[in-house]
């Protein structure tokens, strides 16, 4: 049977980041550089998680450390922990707690994206062996970790997860709590990998009572261009009578059934796998006009297969098209 989050996020007595609208233009963030943890934890974790979503097996969080050198709001560091999770069939990472050292920073991140963030100091220093940071909080270290021996490694051997938060959103009935997916896009320049290191870790200051760190995973630091942006949807139970909504700011908004997310994650993929099934459709209807036929690799032959490779053909003469219809 698959597992759910316990936490119901209508009995949170936490107020939570309350959003202007979804409306929002997307921030492109330059030259920004990131440091990522991923660390195993105890398996206690599903009363943090919403009970639309699924926790992670083995469960694990991840700590990031961003320095921003441009932005609207000017430069800031943004610290996050992170409890990974499913969203359907898709990981995502629901973001516990965050530190902005910027004022402009906290109140865009809360107003924009629905992120808890909280004003703190966060530091991102590199030595010739590590690169560490650390996150203050009322003069108090919640956070001192860093990455032991970086060495280079191939941009496209990272993969960043996108995140979520617990945010109120503002619809026609009022402010409703939701669950807000944020898509960061990243273009990645360089990428260092080394041993994962904490050294403190308050777990209560994050928004995480009861999570102990376990098993180290993985650590890497990419510097990167990043640009965000968010859709939203009812964190319901998947016994609930509820629709869950996806509203995402590019598109209409789409409704699935009582927060089982699992379906609207097959209603997109079969989606996609319809696009595709039509372009199949039509490369072998082209296939047949044209006369091409297939190797024993399953790729198109000939001028058909050719075709196929450098996308849609120009369309033939009349004369030609006829006289090959003629000869099927």
């Amino acid at each position: 049977m698959p597992l759910f989050g316990t936490l119901d996020v209508e009995s949170l007595q936490a107020p939570l980041p309350r959003m202007a609208d979804l409306d929002t233009e997307a921030w492109t963030l330059p030259d920004a550089e990131i440091l990522q943890l991923s660390w195993e934890v105890g398996e206690d974790t599903l009363p943090l998680i919403p009970r639309a979503m699924h926790p992670a097996v083995p469960s694990y969080v991840s700590i990031t450390v961003t320095r921003y050198p441009e932005s609207p709001v000017g430069s800031f560091l943004l610290a996050q922990v992170r409890l990974m999770g499913r969203a359907g069939a898709h990981p995502r990472g629901l973001v516990l707690g965050a530190v902005a050292t910027s004022p402009d920073a906290v109140t865009a991140l809360r107003a924009r994206w629905g992120y808890p963030v909280t004003l703190g100091q966060v530091s991102l220093v590199r030595y010739h062996d590590r690169v560490a940071a650390e996150v203050r909080r009322d003069g108090e270290s919640i956070l001192d970790c860093a990455l032991l021996g970086p060495e280079v490694i191939s941009p496209g051997d990272v993969q960043y997860i996108s995140s979520v938060t617990l945010a109120e959103v503002p619809e026609t009935e009022g402010a409703q709590r939701r669950i807000v997916q944020v898509d960061p896009h990243y273009t990645l320049k360089r990428a260092e990998r080394g041993r994962a290191h904490v050294s403190r870790f308050a777990a209560e200051a994050w928004g995480a009572r009861g999570l102990t760190l376990v098993h180290p995973i993985s650590a890497s630091i990419t510097t990167r261009t990043c640009r965000a942006s968010a859709s939203s949807w009812m964190p319901g139970s998947p016994s609930s009578g509820a629709p869950a909504e996806f509203a995402d700011r590019r598109s209409s908004a789409v409704s699935v059934p009582a927060g089982n997310l699992r379906h609207a994650a097959l209603l997109h993929v079969a989606r996609r796998r319809d696009r595709r099934v039509g372009s199949g459709m039509a490369v072998r209807r082209q296939r047949k006009l044209r006369g091409g036929s297939r190797d024993r690799s399953g790729h198109g032959g000939g001028r058909a297969g050719a075709a196929l490779d450098r996308g849609p053909a120009p369309p033939e003469p009349a004369a030609a098209l006829t006289a090959t219809q003629r000869s099927i």
